[in-house]
């Protein structure tokens, strides 16, 4: 219940509105139910796959796992397209070098370096 004064939420509203448009019997109001839920399921699936392909389109990061627990993280600078040249483009060092003890050096950045075949 809405207190005096204060507007009622726009889900009161809607179930309202719904319920006294006309009769409804059990049936509709099921298949009513489920059409929504299937709805809110799509919406919530686009944006959930949208928001990963923005972030695989703007960001794009290679993880190399090296022996004895450390990991390498290189975020490659492509194009929006990229296309297969026949000569390795220039070196890019790591971006980010967790070692096996979970801590990070400086001086480990300078230690990796990566470059590929696209432009």
């Amino acid at each position: 219940m809405s207190c005096q004064g204060s507007p009622a939420p726009p889900r009161r509203i809607a179930l309202t509105v719904y319920f006294h448009t006309g009769y409804r019997s059990a049936r509709d109001v099921t298949k009513h139910g489920v059409a929504a839920v299937v709805v809110l399921g799509l919406v919530a699936f686009v944006a959930y796959d949208m928001r990963h392909a923005a972030l695989a389109y703007l960001d794009r990061v290679v993880v190399l796992n090296l022996p004895r627990g450390a990991q390498c993280e290189f975020r490659l600078r492509l194009a929006a397209y990229p296309s297969h040249s026949e000569q390795f483009g220039p070196w890019h060092l790591t971006d980010h070098v967790e070692l096996a003890n979970g801590l990070a050096e400086a001086s480990a950045h300078d230690a990796y370096a990566i470059r590929n075949r696209a432009q």
